[in-house]
């Protein structure tokens, strides 16, 4: 694919998805380029952080509804790693 700004920009959103999704919600990706005539050279530097987990959930302000109801339907519980598509 050839080099463009848009392709790299869309790039790095799927990186930082995917690292978002392996647990790393403060992770940042970075495009380093080196030109050399007419090739260019693209390495992507990845900065994970701190792996996220999920503390206590509470449900509050529902009378009507069981709160194991309402948990069952969210796709994370208490100890389980934080992800983009949890979220």
């Amino acid at each position: 694919m050839p080099y463009t700004p848009a392709a790299i920009r869309n790039d790095g959103k799927r990186l930082t998805r995917l690292i978002g999704d392996a647990g790393y919600s403060s992770g940042s990706v970075d495009p380093e380029v080196a030109r050399e005539g007419t090739e260019v050279r693209l390495v992507w530097l990845l900065k994970l952080g701190p792996k996220v987990r999920v503390g206590p959930i509470f449900v509050c302000g529902n009378f009507v509804t069981k709160a194991n109801a309402i948990l069952e339907w969210i796709p994370i519980s208490s100890g389980d790693t934080l992800t983009t598509t949890a979220v």
